[in-house]
């Protein structure tokens, strides 16, 4: 496990400057940010990598906070992360929602008992062949980012 772990941080580390937010993040969070609606990046990556991601990409205002990898003593699915999340913006868990792409991130909300929106986007599906939606059981499944706005 730790072999693929380097192998996955070494490849994400390589592309960084590929990332690209999925169409209709920047809008939605234009939309969260005028409803005052606190938005947190929780990833299993450095901090560090994500601030560089949003800063070129123009972005850092749109997020409240970020809560990485090295904030952490254990990574998703555990609750540390969401709940270190939710202290930071002052959240309440039960007017909450973690909105995912994996597995680990619809079961680490499961975890914390906060609503979960699972993104089934035809990419994501590409990408996450394994996960089985009847088995995941997220509350809601969204197959674009502009979904998420009927939410709020």
């Amino acid at each position: 496990m730790d072999i693929f772990t380097n192998q996955v941080y070494k490849y994400v580390e390589n592309n960084l400057c590929n990332v690209r937010f999925n169409e209709g993040v920047i809008e939605t969070l234009i939309q969260l940010n005028k409803k005052e609606i606190k938005s947190v990046i929780v990833t299993s990556t450095e901090k560090e990598k994500v601030y560089s991601v949003l800063e070129r990409l123009n972005s850092i205002d749109l997020f409240d906070y970020v809560i990485g990898r090295n904030d952490v003593k254990k990574q998703k699915p555990d609750c540390e992360a969401i709940d270190k999340a939710l202290k930071a913006i002052n959240g309440d868990k039960f007017l909450s929602a973690i909105v995912g792409d994996s597995e680990v991130d619809i079961k680490s909300g499961q975890n914390v008992g906060i609503s979960t929106i699972w993104i089934s986007s035809n990419e994501n599906k590409d990408y996450h062949i394994h996960i089985n939606e009847r088995e995941l059981k997220p509350n809601f499944t969204i197959t674009s980012f502009h979904e998420l706005q009927r939410f709020f």
